[in-house]
């Protein structure tokens, strides 16, 4: 009796365990289809599945917040809207970051009309094709400290990730940064540069300059005379932004 107790217990957690991998299966199949089915830049159609969201605190400027960005993994496209850059430019609905440095700005004019606007940022286009320079500098002033953490850990949104911690060193004035970092197969500088643009539209917080291309910012602590800036990737978030550029008109 005790033996098919047993038994029926482990067919249960079989069975469970069964069905959630079935599920997760259809779960993935079916977000991939959605992304394929919206995804077609061609046709003005963008898809982002993956919303990241920053908290930041910057005693310099006695500002903090937070910062939503919204990504297509498979591509490397962000897309910001006024959950990243606020009210900085009110009629700015969106903006959608290529890995090309091309940006794509959906406007609303005070009158209500729809218009789009492109800019390239050449500085995001030029470390693409100077990659390896760019590696070399970021070993230069960047260094792995050997030491790791784990993110999401607390959070059943979003899978844990392990970041490595790296200290960046800075000249003038003299300080550092403590990063904790993970590597993307994508570039994020479509996002890391964005406030190199010359247009209103800004973040709140300007990611560093130092940070590597292909390195997703975890957590960073700057210190310099006795103040400090940090953020720290809060939460990672599926997501279903749809963006129909048909809407608006060039």
């Amino acid at each position: 009796m005790f033996v098919f107790s047993l038994t029926a217990i482990w067919c249960r957690r079989i069975m469970s365990v069964g069905i959630l991998i079935i599920f997760s299966q259809w779960a993935i199949g079916q977000e991939t289809a959605e992304r394929f089915s919206n995804w077609k830049p061609s046709e003005g159609k963008y898809y982002f599945s993956e919303a990241w969201v920053w908290s930041f605190n910057d005693e310099f400027s006695d500002t903090s917040g937070e910062i939503t960005v919204y990504v297509d993994t498979l591509s490397g496209t962000f897309l910001l809207n006024h959950e990243s850059y606020g009210s900085s430019d009110e009629q700015a609905d969106f903006v959608i970051g290529t890995k090309d440095g091309v940006y794509i700005t959906g406007v609303t004019s005070a009158e209500g009309k729809k218009s789009l606007q492109f800019d390239t940022l050449v500085t995001t286009l030029d470390m693409h094709r100077g990659k390896q320079y760019y590696d070399e500098d970021f070993g230069k002033t960047t260094k792995p400290t050997g030491d790791f953490k784990i993110y999401g850990q607390n959070s059943k949104k979003w899978p844990t990730i392990k970041g490595e911690k790296f200290r960046t060193s800075f000249e003038m004035p003299a300080s550092f940064s403590d990063n904790y970092l993970v590597k993307k197969n994508f570039s994020l500088l479509p996002l890391y540069n964005f406030n190199q643009r010359t247009y209103r539209a800004k973040l709140p917080y300007t990611f560093s300059a130092a940070l590597h291309m292909n390195y997703l910012l975890l957590e960073a602590n700057y210190e310099s005379d006795g103040k400090k800036i940090s953020t720290i990737l809060k939460n990672v978030i599926p997501s279903k932004q749809v963006i129909d550029l048909t809407v608006y008109s060039k």
